[in-house]
């Protein structure tokens, strides 16, 4: 895709995580907007409470 070569396999894998990461970005972004404020980046990425 875009002048690079790769397998259907690995191009379909990429997808799926890039997309699984701005899933659970845009509703991390939705519950910090809705004033759950005790939210971080912590309980983004790492799934569990920064302090």
């Amino acid at each position: 895709m875009f002048g690079r070569k790769a397998s259907r396999g690995f191009m379909l894998v990429s997808l799926l995580l890039k997309h699984y990461a701005a899933y659970r970005m845009q509703l991390f972004l939705y519950l910090k907007a809705s004033g759950r404020a005790e939210l971080n980046t912590m309980n983004l990425w790492v799934r569990m409470d920064g302090g």
